[in-house]
């Protein structure tokens, strides 16, 4: 028995310690990939598709290593066990590269299927091993009763994989009892102990025969049930490892010298990243279940391998060895990995004004008047942050604690802040703090994105779709409808006063829209002139227009014309830019960016706002 556990846990160790290698590599090499990729296909890659190049390439990593060790020992079982396992990877490359409708880390991810696959080959194994030890042994029925409930059980796996059974039913106790979401993953860890019970039960019937004749079966069982339990662990406890890299994250940003390189990007979102290793182990943990069942009834029916298939090929697992590792070092070469980036931007230094050591959180747009600085709403606690002279000043929440800050806007005598669940926007003054400056009483619906023109406030409300006009003097409001079809889901806006034109940006169909004074409307920029995500929005004093547009992870800047001039391009970690302004022209311009912590996706890197050098005239 002790060598059965010894063979199982070092087997176990041998097979994660290559999957942590594995991912380590393409942690390495994944950013040079994507990038190729990106210059290649001209646009950005999202982070599932990022995780899907990871996956595909700790695969490819982890199989040749397997690869290796089979050819220079090529027992039975390690035949048995490669040819499953290849067959899984080729399962997962396919769903990879195929199923783009569903992120790997869900349950309804293709990657379902050939898990399932795998756990109703097992089944069905399983019972051919039963009707074999019936058949062979009648007078021994308990042996061959075990392997039929096995059956059972591995079917049940792949019914509860198909049709989401326990996560339906856990869902549905959740909601009758009021428990929290946290409940699902406990009843996944369930499944792993209930697993472990059935073993314990299992093993005193079967253990002294198997042990005798069939050891290596034990083991496989041993590592498939260990790497089945690992993945459930980390669907239990995926939710802990977020708010861990969050404060690792935030203690690093208080020194201007530690912001994290591209080489994180693999953990940009732990939870989704955790996720997915998951639903891979759980495939892994399936195929060894298979092939501990395969190599069981080959061993209870005497068959054999084909001699030239368990040849060992000593030449050729050394030089696949050396191609490995010649591999491994010309992916560290390229890849060039480092823990540590001097500048969130690719191209030009920064300068951190405002971070998570100033309590800031869930960043969003951005202001600048020279009387106030550099004005940045702090979603994520409700206040407002304002940078200046190298010094940070946090104003108390508009309208009290527990109220949604959305937008913020500022001029010489004032800075407004919008809030649309409350349906107000606030005006704070040195002299009486906040105070409202119009409500919904006055019309106002949801207002978000705003800026001051002279002696006006305009607002635009993606609800309503509205744009909302308010005098500073007497606050008074009106409205225009915006029903422009190429603005549905108006986001943030500006002033363009060489044109005479308000530009609002349309955060999901990627367009920049200018109004000008008789409400006549046009599309400044759109995806045609490579828009994608356009978010923030403002006009420098030349006149050019800059946009953070986070799905590209650039600051974009145009002419007046709406031609590109030039893009600013963030690192991916630091990728989902929400606030944009420009101060000065020439040699003495700057920019200030704001980039998000990405909460809606998971992301654990803080929010900042960055100065940035003024860049070279093109």
């Amino acid at each position: 028995m002790g060598s059965v556990l010894r063979g199982t846990l070092s087997r176990t160790l041998c097979v994660v310690a290559g999957l942590l290698a594995a991912l380590a590599l393409s942690a390495v090499l994944g950013p040079w990939v994507l990038d190729r990729v990106e210059a290649v296909t001209g646009s950005r890659l999202v982070f599932d598709t990022a995780l899907r190049a990871y996956v595909l390439i700790a695969g490819a990593a982890w199989l040749l290593g397997f690869t290796v060790v089979m050819l220079a020992r090529p027992t039975q079982s390690t035949v048995v066990t490669w040819l499953w396992v290849a067959a899984t990877a080729v399962g997962i490359a396919f769903v990879c590269v195929t199923d783009l409708h569903h992120p790997l880390e869900t349950e309804y991810s293709w990657i379902r299927y050939t898990t399932a696959a795998c756990l109703l080959a097992a089944a069905a194994l399983s019972w051919r091993v039963s009707r074999h030890e019936r058949r062979t042994e009648p007078g021994q029925p308990l042996v061959a009763n075990v392997w039929l409930v096995m059956g059972c059980a591995f079917t049940f796996l792949a019914a509860d994989e198909l049709l989401q059974i326990h996560e339906e039913t856990a869902l549905a106790i959740a909601k009758i009892e009021h428990l929290p979401h946290a409940f699902l993953d406990y009843v996944t860890l369930g499944y792993a102990v209930v697993g472990l019970a059935v073993v314990l039960w299992i093993a005193p019937k079967i253990l002294p025969r198997y042990i005798r004749n069939h050891a290596t079966v034990l083991r496989l069982f041993g590592v498939g049930a260990i790497l089945f339990m690992l993945a459930e662990v980390l669907d239990t406890t995926d939710r802990y490892f977020l708010p861990w890299l969050r404060g690792v994250a935030e203690r690093l940003a208080t020194q201007p010298p530690h912001l994290l390189s591209d080489t994180w990007y693999l953990l940009w979102a732990p939870k989704r990243t955790f996720n997915t290793v998951e639903e891979v182990l759980e495939n892994m943990a399936a195929a060894v279940f298979a092939a501990a069942v395969t190599v069981l009834l080959f061993e209870r029916r005497a068959v054999r391998l084909p001699a030239w298939a368990l040849a060992p090929r000593p030449r050729a697992s050394a030089a696949l060895g050396v191609a490995l590792a010649i591999a491994c070092v010309a992916a560290v070469a390229l890849g060039r990995p480092s823990l540590w980036a001097s500048s969130p931007a690719l191209d030009r230094p920064a300068r951190q004004l405002i971070g998570a050591q100033d309590g800031l959180r869930d960043a969003d747009e951005a202001a600048y008047a020279p009387r106030w600085g550099v004005v940045v709403a702090n979603e994520g606690v409700g206040d407002v942050l304002v940078a200046r002279d190298g010094k940070v000043t946090t104003l108390p929440p508009p309208a009290g604690n527990g109220a949604e800050l959305d937008a913020v806007a500022a001029d010489d005598h004032a800075i407004y802040a919008s809030l649309p669940e409350v349906g107000a926007i606030y005006r704070y003054r040195a002299e009486d703090g906040w105070m409202p400056l119009a409500t919904r009483q006055d019309g106002l619906g949801f207002p978000e994105g705003m800026v001051v023109v002279d002696s006006i406030l305009y607002s635009v409300d993606e609800h309503t779709h509205r744009l909302y006009n308010i005098s500073l003097e007497t606050g008074h409001v009106s409205s225009l409808p915006l029903n422009d079809k190429r603005c549905v889901y108006p986001e943030a806006l500006t002033f363009h006063r060489g044109l005479g034109e308000l530009l609002i940006t349309d955060d999901k169909l990627g367009n920049i829209l200018a109004i000008d004074a008789s409400g006549s409307a046009r599309v400044f920029a759109s995806r045609a002139e490579g828009v994608k995500d356009a978010e923030d929005v403002t006009v420098a004093a030349d006149g050019n227009v800059f946009l953070a547009d986070p799905a590209r992870r650039e600051v974009t800047e145009f002419a007046q014309n709406g031609r590109i001039v030039r893009h600013v391009r963030f690192s991916r970690m630091y990728g989902d830019l929400v606030g944009v302004e420009v101060v000065g022209s020439g040699a003495e311009e700057r920019l200030y960016v704001v980039s998000g912590d990405a909460a809606k996706d998971g992301a654990f890197v803080p929010s900042a706002l960055w100065e940035l050098a003024a860049d070279p005239q093109p």
